[in-house]
């Protein structure tokens, strides 16, 4: 099946599944509806929408650009559960509800404290909570990672800082291996220089590492939700994908 007959088969069984459920259909175009306004057309912070304002923070120089392909990402993962999603037993619960509600108090403080970013952090709440609440558990099970993987659409305010502390690691590591090689160095800050004066160098906001270490930890938290089935091993790939970025930042 090429891909045009795919896309008009997923279309026609679409369209069928709205007109043989007029009501769920409905309420999901509102909660959608809902989403795009409050997301993408609602001037909340700094006059612009939350999702405006989060797209002119995913720049190179806030270390964030990789958030561009958050949505696709999304998309893929949806599509790739297509099957699964098929064959869950649909049955909506009650408890999405409260999900919903921390979603919403989440934004709620986000528009009266001026913090769009407590806003966007609210989203895999809200988006768990209504697969909850129109689906039931097995269906928000299988997309809990999904919906957990946009967090980071979250821009992050303290990324200076953490690139700032991850330069001193960085500045002590290189420090320690130059020793090991006998190449005599002494550190300054996050400024490395030879003892004899003869050259010297900054470790940079740039060289820290912190684009490449974020990088690092969504790209393994898709390959373990994809590859690996046993949670232990999940949880030691996705742990140690923050030390292999440190490593590999040091031995750059």
């Amino acid at each position: 099946m090429d891909a045009a007959t795919a896309a008009t088969e997923t279309a026609r069984k679409s369209w069928d599944w709205i007109r043989s459920n007029p009501l769920p259909a409905f309420l999901l175009a509102s909660v959608a509806a809902t989403f795009v306004y409050f997301y993408g057309i609602l001037p909340l912070y700094a006059g612009l929408p939350i999702g405006h304002w989060a797209w002119l923070r995913y720049k190179p120089e806030y270390n964030q650009e990789h958030s561009k392909l958050i949505p696709a990402v999304f998309l893929f993962l949806l599509w790739y559960h297509r099957e699964s999603l098929t064959k869950a037993r649909k049955a909506g619960s009650n408890w999405g509800l409260l999900l919903i509600g921390v979603g919403v108090l989440f934004y709620v403080v986000a528009a009266r404290a001026l913090q769009a970013r407590l806003a966007i952090a609210g989203l895999p709440f809200l988006f768990t909570g209504v697969l909850l609440f129109v689906w039931g558990k097995e269906v928000a099970r299988i997309l809990l990672f999904p919906s957990l993987f946009l967090v980071f659409l979250v821009p992050l305010g303290a990324i200076e800082q953490m690139s700032f502390k991850l330069q001193f690691i960085i500045t002590g590591s290189v420090q320690w291996l130059s020793s090991i090689f006998g190449i005599n160095v002494y550190a300054v800050g996050t400024t490395l220089r030879a003892v004899d004066g003869s050259w010297g160098f900054d470790i940079s906001e740039g060289c820290s590492g912190i684009r490449s270490l974020i990088a690092m930890v969504m790209i393994t938290a898709i390959y373990v939700h994809l590859v690996e089935k046993q949670l232990w091993k999940k949880v030691t790939i996705f742990g140690m994908s923050v030390i292999f970025a440190i490593i590999g930042n040091v031995g750059r």
